[in-house]
């Protein structure tokens, strides 16, 4: 029965009036009526607190939930078996207490109990469930759940953050969910009594928690003993098992690795999707396969590789946006879909994987309508979102292919890269600190990069280091970046020694343990790179004594292990952990089971940096591979595959007329060895670059290239030695071991000197010039083509246009002058001149003297080198035959022994071996060049017969006379065995060098060209050094020996005794080149008949065996004049060749003369000779007479041999390349005291400066101290021509000189630093008519002027220096008093002071201005006037017009001097004073009225107005001084390039090949949400379905972001706009008129773009629902989704 009577309930609801809190416990309630809730909310509507405690209730009326202010209810021992459905109707409730009840669970109720519920207490009861939807309830900080039956917990309430208080004592729990360790916030936990076995190791994060009751429970050990122990033991131990527990997990996850070298190998997995899921190729959006693809980027972070983007190497190579990730504990790929805004598709993007915020950052790129991209991405792991990014600051402007690296966890560096039309080098800062990022640009000081893309970035300590990459070539340099001054970034060129990495692009570059590493790319060729290279950093420089050559560090290949694989990529640790993916399966041409659209890196392979060795170089690696032998074995391989197939003809074969010639010569070359024996093997036909042995001769190809600057010598000569890289003999010794043609040497822009002496004379023979191919030999600094002891060509130019100028001007007609009557006379000469007469005879006399003692002391030296020459052969002799004698005599006493054979022997056995193997056409082995360099090497040095010393001083011959040979025992050839016999020891690499050059000395092979007189007018014969264009007199040359010379008509061989032995230290002089005189030359095709030995073949075995005595037969070579019946040599042309053949008719006449044949060509050519003989006359019926010969004798069946066609196509120079003037768009010679460097023009290989000449001089011939540098321009806007920079002692000099239409005028600029500047203007260029101006900084000024109306030509200024600087110091004074009153009232006001502007010295203090004028013509401006102006005003006579008017502002005077009158000898002069003083008049003439006060005081207004202009005048040219400094450093700093034609042209092909790439394909809306269907098949209604809500899913996500992006961008807007009022509020005392016009235009700015996006908001909005109506339409019209619209 009720306890509750109406007078406790009246007293009981007067208490809750007045607290509002209602307590009627402990009343035995069986029921809550409906009419006291009733009066209650009457009464007391908002009751606070309702306390039911120790009723028999059973539920609670729904009209309590009118209460809304009810927050606590209290239902303690109650009997209700379920949670009142009342309870959840109260929106204010925070406190429930239902302990002691029936509640058998906690059901899904339970979560509509409202998220203000932040005390629960359900203990005593007999809950044996608890829903998940508890978790709801998500600001519960106390939960009382004892004294139950609960047997599990839901894992949702470990997200139940806020919970601190959890009491679970005396229940049947087993275990706790894991997910408690999410509970952060929990302080008090309490489990005792339970069944626990294990607690969730998660929960060792709980940092708060202070208090855990684990007690009487089932724990299993060691978790028992530490739940017994302190608190912080326990939560460790949980850590450490939740370790151990991830460590257990991911080993039984990840597969099992194989040892592969020095890597751990794994094959990666695919997520399972079961049944015909994820394997529908790219397109299917839940195939996890990361197929082949380029352009890419692979990024380590997180424990993750993460691939995004790039180009499909297979599947119709089709741009992606794809982001696949594999997770490094458990190797599986996955293709993540993540939320939020995907970037489109693109390659060639950067990334750098930001550790902080474990994001993944994309910039940049291409995409797939190949437009270049700036935009930022972000993609955060943990989120698994892609974010859009607006960084502040300026964008980086759009580009591919740059590279981004971290510099430290908030600052990464971005470099490099390819946007329209250039490349970058610019360096771009971003800060990764806030959440959008923010970009700056760099302005960086020190050697930059040239501009490049793909570059390979790595960091350490704030240094940034950049290797290799690419341009217009692939790089191979270091650079670094010192970012700890993160304002003022330094560059520096790293100097780098040991095996250094091979020039690459797209590779890895990583610091580890303070070393740099590298790893991958693509070399010059664009094939795959798998090495790994090592660079040590040098740790002391100082340390070493004497360095010759600075070095930075050393590199160091790795044993990298890595085979060749179909596709390889990796990336390095900051850790040092090598990541490489490559395809596990290999693919090849005979097991094809896996095509290349299945591929993908379905191989890891991981392994330590530092763990690797060094790699064990062999022998061969060490040597420095001959780049010529290195092409020339690749075309011989290929057998000239690269060719077009009409040139490739000629090069792989002989035609029938070569292989005759070649028979020929090969005799021609043995009669000669016959008959000179002591001479060297003649070099008359060699391989060619696919190695077929041509004649020499036919491998000059006459040329006329279609540029005009190369038909004269010089330029000609200068293209092949810029154009063509110089690369020395592999043997100094001997002749190269092939000679490619011309057209090869030139599309390989490299060779020998053999080649550019080729290659030269066929350009020269192509215009007309009687130029020859030399072979001989040359000094050492020739053959390395040396020109450190030379003098700059440049400078020697320049010299003898000063010398010729000199001579001109001193022999220039010197113009009468007037003799004044009033000047002294010269005084007579009494010199006598048979006195001078005598004195000259004298000296001739003594030289003549002179010169007979230096031809008798020659004689006498060379007597005496050729005594003891003999004297040592004759040793040599006696020596072989001593030793020739015992071995006899060891061999007799020995019979068993062999007999040894002599190492001068076996030298000249092998030697002849090679001559023979060289004359058959057989490859002659490296070991045989090294017999035939010791050959060499014992013939006699010196063969001085008939031989002319060069001419100098008797004194220096004196000096230079040689000792007498030492003859004896000791001569050379023992000399020589004892050093080969001699043991091995340390030599100093320096003393080595020179005794192999002093050993090599005058038998250096080298080939240059002969340029004989008479042809193009040249004057004299000279000599043309192809490797440095220098031309040489023939008696003035550094040449020592001549063997032969040819060109495409003919070779001659030097018979002149003296000159074809190369003379140590001795020139080449005295030599004749006629070559026509047989007694000087010998002609390769001027012999009559020779016999050449004919092999029969199968088809000869009937030609009678008995016509010939060896049963052979024998081909005689009869040499004819030409005929009309010759071959044409147009037949081996391809289409090509014959249009330019038949385009060019002036090069008719060179094909011409290559058809003569050897005798005509050497009569009828240009270098002269008699016309040859007609043939005699033939009777019928009878042969002709056959020639005599000297050799032979034989039966004159003849054969003719004709000179072949020249097997070398036409040269061909594109304009590209000609352009590029140089390998790589960059020479650089180094002369005694200089060095020049020279650029490409124009094309790709262009500087970005427009730099195309530098030109280095020293004052120092070693060139360290540099005196003058001079520099280039071409194409600048700023129409910068040339700059030199002057360095002589303390004074700096720089002049720079303008192309017409540079700013302000200017033509050149004169500056001698912190002193003066002398500026020149162009004529015409200004509309003052400036022409010169002269500035002493802060002294004075002169200016110069012409054609200017008032006829000014001169403007001097002179400035006050002391009162300059008195006011200069006044001013700096008054702006720091200014300051530290600003400072101190900041300080005391508690504000931050404000930053204001520099302010400018004042200007200087004028003294005085001086103006000079010219006399116009007064009859020509009275002719005017008559003219055009009859009722004008006269013109004044010439002593009215100003001559010079001084501004002295100091001492405040004005003085004008005026021209001189007609007949007058002085000028008129007036002197105004500014105090008041009267005016000084000079008026020369007497008879001229003098000026009244009212016109002299006229006049001297007009002046003193004159002045004031004149000061602003001065005012304003001091400022565009200013100005022209300032616009000049605006112009260095953003240096643009004027785009010539031909890059015009060439960035449009780039253009439109790229477009061309371009595929346009409609977008299908339902693939990517289909599932993989066979061929023929249909979705069911079911992936019908999926499909439709998947699609509808995605627009509507995408409607979504849009709507997001606009009211983010309203967001921001309205942040501006209220930043901007904060701060106009702030500064409301301060702010100027214009600073407020600023604001009220901000404001509409901000206003108009508000109302603009509220409007696309709206119209969004309004579209967004038509839009899913449409698709829906289209979705019901598909035929595809027919199964569900059935």
């Amino acid at each position: 029965m009720s306890k509750l009577t109406d007078e406790l309930w009246a007293k009981r609801l007067a208490d809750a009036a007045r607290d509002g809190k209602l307590n009627i416990s402990y009343m035995d309630l069986p029921c809550l009526e409906t009419s006291r809730v009733l009066e209650i909310v009457a009464k007391i509507p908002n009751l606070v607190e309702l306390d039911l405690r120790s009723n028999d209730l059973t539920d609670l009326p729904p009209e309590l939930a009118t209460l809304r202010h009810l927050r606590n209810v209290k239902l303690t021992y109650n009997k209700f078996e379920t949670i009142p459905v009342v309870l959840t109707k109260l929106k204010r409730l925070t406190s429930l207490n239902m302990g002691g009840c029936l509640l058998r669970d906690v059901g899904a109720l339970v979560g509509d109990l409202g998220k203000k519920v932040t005390d629960l207490d359900l203990s005593g009861n007999r809950i044996q469930s608890v829903h998940a939807n508890i978790a709801l309830c998500s600001q519960i900080t106390y939960l009382n759940l004892e004294n139950n039956s609960i047997a599990f917990l839901p894992e949702t309430m470990g997200t139940m953050i806020a919970l601190q208080v959890l009491d679970l004592s005396n229940n049947a729990l087993g275990s706790l969910p894991d997910s408690f360790g999410g509970l952060t916030g929990l302080r008090r936990i309490e489990v005792n009594n339970n069944a626990l076995t294990d607690l969730p190791p998660s929960m060792g994060h709980l940092r708060d928690l202070k208090e855990f009751d684990v007690r009487y429970n089932e724990l299993r050990e060691p978790g028992k003993t530490k739940a017994i122990g302190p608190l912080a033991g326990l939560l460790q131990f949980l850590r450490d098992e939740e370790q151990r527990l991830v460590q257990e997990e991911i080993e039984r996850l990840k597969p099992i690795a194989s040892q592969d070298g020095r890597y751990l190998r794994y094959r990666t997995k695919i997520d399972a999707k079961g049944g015909e899921d994820g394997n529908g190729g790219p397109s299917d959006m839940n195939d996890a396969r990361p197929y082949l693809r380029n352009k890419h980027s692979l990024t380590a972070g997180a424990n993750h590789l993460l691939i995004f983007g790039g180009t499909l190497s297979y599947h119709d190579k089709r741009c992606t946006n794809d982001l696949f990730t594999i997770n490094l504990d458990r190797m599986v790929w996955r293709k993540v879909r993540p939320k939020g805004q995907k970037p489109c598709e693109r390659d060639g993007h950067a990334a750098v994987f930001d550790t902080a915020q474990r994001r993944l950052l994309i910039f940049g790129g291409k995409s797939k309508e190949k437009k270049r991209l700036d935009d930022l991405f972000a993609y955060y792991l943990d989120e698994d979102r892609w974010v859009r990014l607006s960084p502040d600051g300026r964008r980086p402007d759009a580009r591919e292919s740059a590279s981004l690296v971290s510099v430290d966890k908030n600052t990464s560096v971005l470099f490099g890269g390819k946007g329209n039309g250039q490349r970058f080098n610019d360096v771009c800062v971003l800060d990764m600190s806030s959440k959008d990022c923010s970009w700056h640009t760099s302005v960086t000081s020190g050697p930059a990069p040239t501009p490049r893309q793909d570059v390979a970035m790595a960091s350490a300590n704030g240094v940034v280091y950049v290797h290799a990459g690419r341009d217009n070539f692939v790089r191979d340099d270091l650079y670094s970046l010192d970012m700890t001054d993160k304002a003022n970034p330094v560059w520096e060129l790293l100097v780098e020694n040991g095996r250094k990495p091979a020039p690459c692009y797209g590779h890895v570059l990583a610091c580890v343990d303070g070393k740099v590493f590298t790893f991958g790319g693509f070399d010059e060729l664009g094939g795959q790179c798998s090495k790994v290279y090592r660079l040590d950093f040098t740790e002391d420089l100082l340390s070493v004594a004497v360095a010759v050559d600075k070095s930075d560090g050393e590199w160091t290949e790795m044993e990298s292990d890595l085979n060749l694989n179909e596709s390889r990529i990796g990336a390095i640790s900051p850790d040092g952990t090598l990541h490489v993916l490559q395809v596990g399966s290999k693919r090849s041409e005979a097991d094809s089971a896996t095509s290349g659209e299945e591929m993908f890196w379905d191989c890891y392979k991981v392994g330590e940096v530092l763990d690797f060795d060094d790699r064990v170089l062999r022998p061969e690696d060490l040597v420095p591979q001959n780049g010529k032998k290195l092409r020339v074995e690749h075309a011989t391989q290929s057998k000239g595959k690269a060719y077009p197939p009409k040139i490739r003809a000629r090069l792989v074969k002989n035609t029938e007329e070569e292989q005759k010639m070649l028979a020929y010569v090969a005799e021609f070359k043995n009669k000669f060895a016959e008959f000179y024996p002591n001479r060297r093997s003649l070099l008359l036909f060699a391989p060619n670059e696919c190695g077929v042995p041509k004649f020499v001769c036919t491998t000059v190809r006459p040329s006329k290239l279609d540029y005009t600057q190369l038909y004269d010598l010089t330029p000609c000569c200068e293209f092949v030695a810029n154009y063509l890289e110089y690369e020395q003999l592999e043997s100094p010794l001997l002749f190269p071991k092939s000679l490619p043609s011309p057209y090869t040497v030139m599309e390989w822009q490299a060779g020998d000197c053999f080649d550019l002496a080729t290659t030269l004379c066929s350009l020269l023979t192509g215009v007309g010039f009687d130029a020859y191919v030399c072979v001989g030999y040359a000094p050492k600094r020739i053959t390395h083509c040396d020109q450190t002891g030379e003098t700059c060509s440049v400078l020697e130019l320049e010299e003898t246009q000063r010398v010729k100028a000199r001579y001109a001007k001193a022999h220039a007609p010197v113009a009468e002058k007037k003799q004044s009557k009033y000047q002294v006379k010269q005084l007579i000469d009494l010199t006598s001149s048979l006195e001078l007469a005598d004195a000259k005879n004298a000296r001739a006399e003594a030289r003549k003297a002179k010169e007979a003692m230096r031809v008798l002391k020659k004689l006498e030296r060379e007597e005496r080198v050729k005594q003891a020459v003999a004297e040592a052969a004759a040793a040599d002799a006696l020596e072989a035959e001593t030793a020739a004698a015992a071995a006899d005599a060891a061999a007799a006493a020995s019979p068993g022994k062999k007999r040894p054979e002599t190492e001068t022997g076996t030298v000249c056995a092998e030697g002849a071996a090679e001559n023979a193997d060289r004359e058959n056409g057989h490859p002659v082995s490296p070991a045989a060049d090294s017999h035939q360099e010791h050959a060499l090497e014992a013939v006699p040095e010196t063969n001085n017969e008939g031989e002319t010393g060069e001419e100098m001083e008797g004194e220096e011959m004196e000096g230079d006379e040689p000792e007498p040979t030492n003859v004896g025992t000791s001569g050379p050839s023992s000399e020589s065995y004892a050093a080969s016999t001699r043991p091995v020891s340390a030599v100093d690499p320096a003393v080595e060098e020179a005794r192999l050059d002093a050993k090599h000395e005058g038998k250096r092979v080298h080939a240059w060209v002969l340029v004989r007189a008479g042809a193009r007018e040249v004057a004299e014969t000279v000599f043309v050094e192809p490797t440095t264009a220098r031309t040489y007199n023939v008696n003035a040359s550094p040449y020592q020996g001549l063997e032969a010379v040819w060109n495409h008509l003919n070779l001659w061989v030097n018979k002149q005794p003296g000159t074809t032995v190369g003379a140590p230290h001795q020139p080449l002089l005295g030599m004749a080149f006629d070559l026509d005189d047989d007694a000087r030359w010998e002609a390769c095709l001027e012999v009559d008949t020779i016999e050449v030995p004919l092999h029969l073949g199968e088809d000869d075995e009937t030609v009678d065996e008995e016509s010939t005595p060896g049963g052979g037969e024998t081909l005689v070579v009869v040499e004819t004049p030409a005929t009309g019946k010759d071959p044409d040599p147009e037949d081996d042309l391809d289409p090509g060749e014959e249009e330019d053949e038949k385009e060019n008719d002036d090069e008719a006449g060179d094909d011409d003369a290559s058809r003569v044949s050897g005798t005509d060509a050497t009569q009828t050519g240009d270098h002269g000779g008699d016309a040859a003989d007609p043939l005699p006359e033939v009777e019928d019926g009878q042969p002709p007479e056959t020639p005599e010969n000297e050799y032979l004798d034989h039966d004159p069946n003849l054969v003719t041999v004709d000179m072949p066609v020249s097997w070398v196509p036409k040269l061909r120079v594109s304009q590209e390349n000609f352009d590029t003037r140089c390998p790589r768009g960059h020479k650089l010679v180094r002369y005694a005291g200089a060095t020049h460097e020279m650029f490409a023009l124009f094309g790709p290989c262009k500087r970005w400066d427009g730099l195309v000449e530098r030109l280095c001089v020293f004052q120092d011939l070693d060139c360290v101290v540099l005196k003058q540098e001079r520099t280039v321009f071409n194409r600048r806007k700023d129409c910068l021509l040339e700059r030199r920079h002057g360095f002589l002692g303390d004074e700096k000099t720089l002049l720079e000189r303008f192309a017409p239409g540079a700013a302000f005028g200017v033509d050149t600029t004169e500056l001698l630093i912190d002193r003066e500047r002398h500026t020149v203007f162009f004529p015409g260029g200004r509309v003052d008519g400036l022409r010169t101006r002269h500035e002493v900084f802060g002294i004075k000024m002169c200016e110069t002027f012409s054609g200017r109306d008032d006829f000014l030509v001169e403007r001097k200024v002179t400035y006050d220096a002391e009162e300059t600087g008195l006011r200069a110091a006044e001013a700096l004074a008054l702006v720091r008093a200014k300051d530290a009153a600003e400072t101190a009232s900041a300080a005391g006001g508690g504000h931050k002071k404000k930053n204001k502007k520099t302010q400018a010295p004042p200007p200087p203090v004028l003294a005085k201005v001086t103006q000079k004028f010219l006399l116009p013509d007064i009859s020509l401006l009275q002719e005017k006037r008559r003219t055009e102006d009859p009722d004008g005003a006269p013109v004044p006579p010439a002593q009215h017009w100003l001559k010079k008017r001084v501004f002295d502002l100091k001492n405040g005077t004005v003085k004008c001097h005026y021209h001189f009158g007609e007949g007058t000898a002085t000028a008129n002069v007036s002197v105004f004073h500014k105090d008041g003083t009267p005016c000084e008049l000079t008026i020369v003439d007497p008879a001229a009225d003098r000026p009244n006060d009212t016109q002299i005081a006229e006049t001297f207004h007009e002046h003193r107005l004159a002045e004031k202009r004149c000061v602003a005048d001065v005012r304003d040219v001091e400022h565009e001084a200013d100005e022209i400094v300032k616009n000049r450093a605006k112009e260095e700093q953003q240096i643009e390039l004027l785009l010539g034609y031909y890059d015009a042209h060439r960035v449009k092909i780039e253009d439109d090949d790229e477009e061309e790439v371009l595929v346009t394909k409609k977008f299908d809306y339902l693939s990517p949400f289909m599932p993989p269907l066979l061929a023929g098949e249909k979705m069911s209604a079911n992936e019908a379905s999926v499909a439709r809500t998947q699609a509808l899913a995605n627009l509507a996500e995408e409607l979504s972001t849009r709507r997001e992006i606009i009211k983010k961008r309203q967001d921001d807007t309205n942040a501006v706009a209220g930043k901007r009022t904060a701060q106009y509020k702030r500064d409301a005392d301060l702010r100027t008129e214009k600073e407020e016009a600023a604001y009220r235009a901000a404001l509409e700015d901000t206003a108009f773009t508000l109302r603009l996006l509220e409007q696309r908001r709206k119209r969004h909005d309004a579209n967004a629902e038509r839009k899913v109506g449409e698709l829906e339409n289209t979705m019901r019209s598909d035929p595809r989704m027919a199964a569900m619209y059935a």
